[in-house]
């Protein structure tokens, strides 16, 4: 076996022989009778189901109608832009 074979197997291998402190001796008495909020089920705390079709057809609306907007606005700009060129030129 070569030797960068044996060097991630060797740290594996030490890493695997730590010893892990248990966490019930680093909890002090005030954190065990702290009063910790009470868990919920998480359907409970999300809320009803969201329907994607309806939101991605929302989306989609709202962005149909703000690419028509600005579709308006572009040529009302263009219109302008055109009318103070033509009202120069004829002065």
């Amino acid at each position: 076996m070569s030797r960068t074979a044996l060097f991630p197997l060797l740290l594996l291998m030490a890493a695997a022989c730590t010893q892990v402190p248990e966490l019930n001796e680093r909890i002090g008495p005030d954190l065990r009778t702290a009063a910790f909020p009470k868990l919920v089920p998480l359907d409970e705390a999300l809320g009803p189901p969201v329907d994607p079709e309806g939101e991605a057809r929302a989306v989609q609306e709202a962005l149909e109608a703000r690419r028509a907007a600005l579709a308006g606005r572009a040529r009302r700009l263009q219109q302008a832009s055109h009318d103070d060129s033509t009202q120069t030129s004829t002065e």
